[in-house]
């Protein structure tokens, strides 16, 4: 097997974690779960500013629906983060049974096989001829016929040029430089992963010892997550997804923000339910109440 013939069987296991739409848990479905909670979360918030008060000065505001919002979005983002930074303890393949799909694994992956991150195997899979001269000179300009063909060729040219400004750009080497050979550099993806370490470590450590895990108290900071860190910290997600698919794994998807086919709004500006429901919800309360009751009745011949 050819080294391009590995890079291509390793770009398809790429690409199945970043963007295969059958699965609920690629890359791209979890950053559109997560894009998705964290703006209607912003709208809801917003939209709190904007509510009327009773005689008494409060807000005309249900505690019980948005404290729970409030507490399960938090909890639920923190988790999908940890998830996405997540990285196995010990060397295991992305595509092993024991292996995990995150943003932060498949760096590492990626990291790993740079080596066949060449300037001429990433030439061939974009169907780009190698060309020695790829500095873009005057003196190539000129010699481009006129015509149809002609602007055909240049065009061909121009996107080539650009590709190789890009590839040495990662390599992190000069524009003259027009070696073949050239990979990858290891230190674009280590960048990468300590930019999303320093923007979601305190969200992670959050569901670790929150969420995932009860840590014991000493080892458990008063942490404080706000609009601020959540959004920073997946959009250095959102830029990790991006170098991925526009330098390393095409996937063809445009915008990280879904498009959703209802209005997101709707009905917004109406009650949950009108008063005269109300006393059917107390009962459900009450009797949940009471049956909480019986729970803490432990009995030997029940267990």
């Amino acid at each position: 097997m050819t080294d391009l013939d590995k890079l291509l069987e390793r770009r398809e296991i790429w690409r199945n974690c970043l963007s295969d739409n059958t699965d609920p848990l690629s890359i791209a479905n979890q950053l559109h779960g997560l894009v998705w909670n964290l703006a209607s979360w912003r709208v809801i918030n917003e939209a709190r500013r904007f509510v009327d008060v009773d005689p008494d000065g409060e807000p005309r505001i249900c505690d019980l629906l948005h404290s729970l919002l409030d507490e399960c979005f938090v909890q639920s983002f923190a988790a999908g983060i940890r998830r996405l930074v997540d990285l196995p303890k010990s060397k295991i393949k992305i595509d092993s049974r024991k292996g995990v799909c995150s943003i932060s694994s498949l760096l590492d992956d990626m990291a790993k096989h740079a080596p066949l991150l060449t300037r001429r195997h990433l030439l061939d899979i974009a169907r780009m001829q190698f060309d020695e001269e790829c500095k873009d000179s005057p003196e190539r300009h000129r010699s481009v016929s006129t015509g149809r063909a002609g602007i055909k060729d240049y065009r061909r040219q121009r996107v080539l040029q650009r590709t190789n400004r890009q590839i040495n750009e990662l390599c992190g080497v000069s524009e003259e430089d027009c070696t073949s050979d050239l990979c990858i550099s290891r230190v674009c993806f280590e960048r990468i992963q300590n930019d999303i370490k320093k923007q979601c470590q305190t969200i992670k450590d959050y569901a670790t010892k929150y969420v995932a895990h009860a840590a014991h108290k000493r080892k458990r900071p008063n942490y404080r997550l706000n609009w601020g860190l959540m959004r920073d910290s997946l959009r250095s997600l959102c830029k990790a997804f991006g170098f991925m698919q526009s330098y390393i794994v095409p996937c063809g998807l445009g915008g990280i923000f879904p498009s959703p086919l209802f209005d997101p709004l709707k009905h917004l500006d109406c009650p949950l339910v009108s008063s005269d429901h109300l006393p059917v919800l107390r009962s459900h309360l009450k009797q949940l109440q009471e049956e909480t009751r019986d729970w803490l009745n432990w009995r030997l011949e029940q267990s």
